[in-house]
């Protein structure tokens, strides 16, 4: 469970070597009601958030769901840093916009990668 005030502990980090960027990403609304917290679904290396649309889809019968793409990968703008903690700080802005406080966050591969500093 990915907590709002993750930016600002990223952001003390040494590890990051550039700003936020504003990822591309798909929000596929769940009901206005939900209980449960938005579902972050964060895909591989070399893929994008459309790798879990039809999954995702399913999902959103029962909450939000986020299909970011990661930096350099899919629509998402390309930067020369391509850290972990880069693309964590990346995710935690995309949730900030949307106003997220509290989200679920899945990720395959590099996106399991990426999910662990946030």
């Amino acid at each position: 469970l990915m907590r709002r005030n993750s930016l600002s502990v990223l952001r003390r980090s040494s590890y990051s070597s550039s700003a936020p960027l504003k990822l591309h990403h798909r929000h596929l609304p769940g009901p206005a009601d939900s209980p449960q917290p938005p579902l972050v679904l964060v895909h591989g290396l070399f893929g994008s958030g459309t790798n879990f649309q039809t999954v995702a889809k399913r999902l959103a019968s029962r909450r939000h769901v986020y299909l970011p793409d990661l930096r350099n990968h899919g629509n998402s703008p390309w930067d020369d840093s391509f850290g972990v903690v880069d693309m964590a700080e990346d995710l935690v802005r995309m949730l900030d916009d949307a106003n997220v406080e509290h989200a679920v966050l899945v990720g395959h591969s590099l996106g399991g990668k990426v999910r662990g500093p946030v």
